[in-house]
């Protein structure tokens, strides 16, 4: 798989990454003699990043991909609904542009009238739309995602991986300025993920 991030400057990571690679030792007093580092502190793991594009769960990881399809299909009818009205609202809105020099005053408040009460029938649509689509992923997907965080904590562990971020906030809060490709191990992951729990009915593979 091929994934596309904008990378800006991360000074947060940086700082994170200095601080977990240089620990500070105390400024030792006058006359004292620098204390011997704890074995607390030579046992701190050296850190090593790792990324995951969680975006690409939902197509490539096998348990996921139907579940977003079945959700899809519950969805469709009232997408369609949301259309509809808009291409109402649109077709009013037209008729008001084109043909207000033709009208009375009675028929253009008509027309105004009845697209600003489609206008709020839609937005009413549009929240419900909304709400029923978050709860319903979350009753679908919920146990699937609990399985893939019980799946990444066991991955890292053996990897040895210290600090995992997601590709998709990093890009969208622009915080890096550099990340080497071989420290992206989503394609990995979604591999081991699907082999530990191949699903009934295999999804497409990842693209590469």
């Amino acid at each position: 798989m091929k994934y596309k991030v904008n990378f800006l400057l991360a000074p947060t990571l940086l700082l994170l990454l200095a601080m977990t690679a240089f620990p500070q030792t105390p400024t030792p007093k006058a006359g004292q003699s620098t204390p011997a580092a704890s074995s607390a502190s030579a046992d701190l793991p050296k850190p090593k990043v790792a990324f995951v594009n969680t975006a690409a769960f939902r197509e490539y990881i096998d348990e996921l991909k139907p579940l977003y399809e079945k959700l899809g299909t519950e969805l469709t009818p009232r997408e369609q609904e949301l259309s509809s009205i808009k291409t109402s609202i649109d077709a009013k809105q037209e008729q008001v542009d084109k043909n207000s020099a033709k009208m009375t005053p009675a028929q253009i408040r008509k027309l105004q009238d009845d697209i600003e009460q489609l206008r709020k029938e839609g937005q009413r649509k549009l929240e419900d739309y909304q709400e029923f689509a978050q709860k319903r992923e979350g009753e679908l997907t919920g146990p699937t995602y609990t399985k893939i965080m019980e799946h990444l904590n066991k991955y890292v562990a053996e990897k040895g991986i210290t600090i995992v971020f997601s590709t998709l906030q990093v890009a969208e809060a622009n915080m890096i300025v550099y990340m080497d490709p071989k420290a992206d191990v989503t394609q990995d992951f979604i591999t081991s993920y699907n082999k530990a729990n191949p699903a009934a009915a295999a999804a497409a593979k990842p693209k590469s």
